[in-house]
């Protein structure tokens, strides 16, 4: 097996519970396969994922970032709700530090 071997030559500890697989396609998903590592007398089957954070960037398998930009815009908008929380009690006239010229 080369993975073993390559691992070795580059000082690299492969963290066999961290592997996993995602499929990427368009239009027909692929077929049903499994993956595994050998690691001795050990095999390790390796987790199937639809989506995979990397990055801070969700990939899906349809490479359609739906997911990714669900997760950013529930942030702005817990972001917007703790501003308003905040400053909810502020007067509304008072005048800003920094004014147009």
């Amino acid at each position: 097996m080369v993975y073993p071997v390559l691992c070795t030559a580059v000082c690299y500890v492969m963290v066999i519970d961290k592997c996993i697989t995602v499929f990427y396609y368009l239009k027909h998903p692929p077929l049903d396969t499994q993956y595994h590592i050998v690691d001795g007398n050990t095999t390790h089957i390796l987790e199937k994922l639809n989506s995979v954070n990397d990055l801070g960037v969700i990939f899906d398998s349809n490479l359609t970032f739906k997911d990714h930009m669900a997760q950013k815009i529930n942030k702005a908008y817990s972001v917007l709700g703790i501003i308003k929380r905040n400053f909810i009690h502020m007067d509304k006239y008072v005048k800003p530090v920094v004014q147009p010229v």
